[in-house]
């Protein structure tokens, strides 16, 4: 039994050798932009639950199913500290549900760094072969600003459909149309 604590205990020592690639995750990104490999992990912590909260707020907001799944799938990639390029397969549903929403959208500033922060991530897939600093950038930085953005936009979508101060929430009942 001693030599088999010894050796889960080792394969933390040698777990780059078992993941030579970094993923498409947060993990991956600080790892690879963080020399240290403590502030790595307190870095991925805290965005991680930073996340987490975007993600829980957007999904109890008022908006959209297309925004509120998406985000849901989004934020799930991001924490997963095991993500890979054949996992971003996850995220068709993303595009479809994205896609389906900026056709209704209104064309503002809001849409048009969306739709392209997912040109981007629907591009990073196919830079599996190229430098981790370089790829992390079209999957992990896209990911996180279409995750800011569809939060943007469901905050914008709660004020709008808020009452005014002043007005009763109370419905007021429909008047008679007998004659």
């Amino acid at each position: 039994m001693n030599g088999y604590w010894k050796i889960l205990l080792s394969v933390q020592r040698i777990g780059d050798l078992l993941e030579p690639r970094p993923g498409d995750s947060l993990k991956s990104f600080f790892k690879v932009f963080v020399p240290s490999e403590t502030a790595a992990l307190v870095l991925y912590v805290a965005a991680s639950c930073l996340v987490l909260v975007i993600t829980a707020r957007v999904w109890r907001s008022d908006a959209r199913f297309e925004l509120r799944a998406s985000a849901v799938v989004i934020g799930t990639i991001l924490i997963s500290p095991h993500a890979f390029a054949y996992d971003l397969i996850l995220l068709a549903p993303v595009y479809l549900l994205l896609a389906n929403w900026l056709t209704e959208a209104p064309a503002d500033p809001r849409t048009s760094i969306m739709a392209w922060s997912l040109c981007a991530l629907f591009v990073a897939p196919l830079l599996a072969a190229v430098p981790a600093p370089i790829r992390l950038q079209f999957s992990v930085t896209a990911m996180a600003t279409v995750l800011v953005w569809i939060r943007k936009v469901s905050d914008a979508t709660a004020i709008q459909t808020r009452p005014l101060t002043g007005e009763s929430s109370a419905r007021q009942p429909m008047p008679s149309t007998t004659r």
